[in-house]
């Protein structure tokens, strides 16, 4: 795990939250497949939590910090939320 603690610095997180099993659903899964489906199902969950916490921790460990989850984001979140991400930075930059 990142060791948030050890940052000194403001700082701002940006995550990429998946806002449905259906976000991390691949093109070369099998859709149909009860199986995938059940898969893809158990990792959103697993996908989830574990952005939830890596956001707490984010906000908690690092003293002047902020961190925000941006729903149905992908691993490209600077491409995917372009605007939310650049007004993000801007209001994080304007406060310090």
């Amino acid at each position: 795990a990142p060791e948030f603690a050890r940052i000194a610095v403001p700082a701002l997180g940006i995550f990429a939250v998946p806002g449905s099993p259906a976000a991390l659903m691949q093109g070369w899964y099998d859709a149909g497949d009860p199986q995938i489906k059940a898969a893809v199902e158990e990792m959103y969950v697993h996908e989830r939590r574990g952005k939830e916490r890596a956001i707490q921790r984010f906000d908690t460990e690092i003293p002047d910090s902020r961190a925000i989850g941006l729903e149905n984001a992908d691993h490209w979140i600077f491409v995917s939320n372009e605007q939310e991400v650049l007004a993000a930075i801007e209001q994080f930059v304007d406060g310090l």
